[in-house]
């Protein structure tokens, strides 16, 4: 439960963050707005289980109703499951939007090279004006 409320404060700080940055463009303000959606489900399922397992424990005698106990682990271990997922998510997400990034950064150094090229060349050809 604990580990559950320190990511959920976590990524509600970390969402204000991207919220306040001014650069941030459509593509990537989707992409944050979706991996807060990920990570505070899966925090808030941190929280259920820290809640769920132990209660579960206590609560439900597995030899006089083992079908209810059998579903509640069931239920125990598909809300794992689903956090599994959601982190594979996260990371494909994540690994998508740096490359994608990447691939803009690129783009931007090869324009800012061919404007730098451009104005070498005009400033050289200024300096051979000036010589003759």
């Amino acid at each position: 439960m604990l580990l559950g409320a320190g990511l959920w404060r976590l990524h509600i700080r970390t969402w204000k963050q991207h919220q306040n940055d001014p650069v941030q463009d459509a593509r990537g303000w989707r992409h944050y707005k979706l991996q807060y959606r990920r990570r505070l489900q899966v925090a808030g399922i941190l929280i259920l289980l820290g809640i769920l397992i132990p209660t579960g424990d206590l609560l439900i005698p597995w030899r006089r109703f083992p079908r209810l106990f059998v579903a509640f682990w069931g239920g125990i271990l598909l809300l794992a499951a689903w956090i599994i997922l959601l982190g594979i998510f996260d990371w494909v997400a994540g690994r998508l939007h740096l490359r994608a990034m990447l691939s803009k950064l690129s783009l931007k150094q090869r324009e800012l090279e061919q404007e730098m090229a451009r104005l070498r060349q005009r400033d050289g050809n200024r300096a051979d004006r000036a010589d003759e």
